[in-house]
């Protein structure tokens, strides 16, 4: 419920935003004027979600050295990405009688990574009963599942039985009961981790496990990601089985030091963004905080990031200003870190006239900026904020005695990166 207000709210804090910045050049008593601004073919059908088991929670086991004719253990395959296929089904039969929730024939399964173990059930066509499928741990002779089991008939399937928490390396077991000698089934067994400080490539959808632990749990993430290109990130989130996708994305650097603001994404909102600005070849940690994905899902989510090349102009001094041309524009990027970059603009005007700043900030989600304007050395006005969800920012500059209006000469401009904050930015010489 948390996360559906919150969803709704970024439609309110959009219209809020909408408005901008406004700014304010003024030098001795002159006046100002501003304006802002997602194996085998089987034909199958989705079963009925699984069932909690009654009252009893453990199970007598009975193992034998080979479990189901065909089938002696599973591995469970690591959904790694988006792309990652499937186990192709492994075909048994049950060769005898198991009845529910008395005794249970325990097929092992190995885990391959630590998260969430699920498991698919198909029974075939022809099988002469319906088989239930458990997921859990064994202890001598008792196995006791996880509070989830599919009940699966004849010419039907379930995806995504247990959700049973797995460490990596360690055996686990699939209980199988039916009521007549020789039912038919077939099994696969996949996990979706959630293993925080995997490498994370660019362009690639990372899938995770979107719950932890008994009371499923949302895990915070870091993903590990070194970009080729200085410039920009943009973080998307994806979370199966939900028309919108949600949560919370966080930058940090090699030390693991947050670098950015709690940034939120929504799918479904221009605004609710994630960029970062970022130099190539060095190592960075993504967190993610809130992604989630649907039961019918397994509670998966993909992460993925995209890398593009922008110009760092690094016009830290004063004498290394970048002239800015009458109505031209100029881009460059901040990128993240613990301090706090500046970069120098001048340009010239050529005689007394109404003259105008301009910075273009959708790129920026995260911390403010701060722009002072300077006649030579003489600081004129205020030095003024840009918040980051302003998108813009417009500013007039006043100097000498004519309202709003500029006085001929050569002006700076110092843009400066306040805490947290990164991305691309581009300032114009309106007029």
């Amino acid at each position: 419920m948390k996360k559906v207000l919150k969803r709704l709210l970024v439609l309110t804090l959009v219209s809020m935003f909408a408005l901008g910045s406004t700014g304010v050049f003024a030098a001795e008593n002159a006046n100002v004027q501003a304006t802002l601004e997602k194996g085998e073919n089987i034909k199958v059908s989705k079963q009925t979600a699984a069932k909690p088991i009654e009252k009893s929670s453990n199970l007598k086991a009975i193992v034998k050295k080979s479990a189901l004719s065909n089938i002696n253990s599973l591995s469970a395959t690591t959904m790694t990405y988006s792309t990652t296929a499937k186990p192709a089904y492994a075909k048994g039969v049950i060769p005898g009688v198991y009845s529910t929730n008395t005794q249970v024939l325990c097929l092992p399964i190995k885990a391959n990574a630590t998260g969430k173990l699920w498991i698919d059930a198909v029974v075939p066509i022809g099988s002469p009963c319906s088989v239930q499928v458990y997921v859990g741990t064994l202890s001598g002779s008792t196995f006791t599942p996880v509070n989830d089991y599919g009940y699966v008939t004849a010419g039907k399937t379930d995806i995504g039985i247990g959700g049973l928490d797995v460490v990596a390396g360690r055996t686990y077991y699939i209980g199988l009961a039916n009521s007549k000698e020789n039912a038919l089934v077939n099994l696969r067994g996949y996990v979706y981790t959630y293993t925080s400080g995997r490498t994370l490539p660019v362009n690639k959808i990372m899938l995770s496990s979107g719950v932890k632990g008994s009371s499923n749990a949302t895990p915070s993430l870091l993903y590990k990601i070194k970009p080729s290109k200085t410039g920009t990130i943009s973080v998307s989130l994806t979370e199966y089985g939900m028309s919108s996708s949600a949560g919370y994305v966080t930058l940090y650097n090699s030390k693991k030091k947050a670098i950015s603001s709690k940034l939120w994404y929504y799918s479904k909102s221009s605004s609710s963004r994630a960029y970062f600005g970022v130099k190539a070849g060095t190592t960075y940690y993504i967190k993610i905080t809130d992604a989630r994905g649907s039961y019918s899902s397994q509670y998966k989510y993909g992460v993925k990031y995209t890398n593009t090349k922008v110009t760092d102009r690094n016009l830290s001094k004063k004498s290394k200003a970048k002239t800015i041309k009458r109505k031209k524009s100029v881009s460059t990027v901040f990128v993240a870190s613990t301090g706090k970059s500046v970069d120098w603009y001048k340009f010239k005007v050529t005689k007394k006239r109404k003259t105008q700043i301009k910075l273009y900030t959708s790129g920026i989600k995260s911390g403010n900026l701060y722009v002072t304007v300077y006649k030579g050395k003489k600081k004129i006005g205020s030095t003024k904020k840009v918040p980051y969800y302003a998108n813009s920012f417009t500013g007039t500059i006043t100097y000498g005695r004519s309202y709003g209006k500029a006085d001929k000469g050569t002006y700076y401009v110092k843009v400066q990166q306040g805490a947290k904050c990164s991305g691309k930015y581009s300032i114009k010489y309106v007029k």
